[in-house]
């Protein structure tokens, strides 16, 4: 079993939970193509 876990952090990343979870959700696929067992922190900057 592995774990990849994407982080967004309120209210730096957004206020509102849509895209609260939009932004962790990003992070998370960063973290699997990263490869197993890894966390990724949103980052604004990447993600445009």
């Amino acid at each position: 079993m592995s774990a990849s876990i994407g982080v967004t952090l309120y209210p730096e990343d957004a206020t509102d939970a849509d895209h609260l979870l939009r932004h962790a959700d990003q992070a998370m696929y960063r973290a699997k193509q990263a490869g197993r067992n890894r966390y990724c922190l949103f980052d604004v900057q990447r993600s445009a």
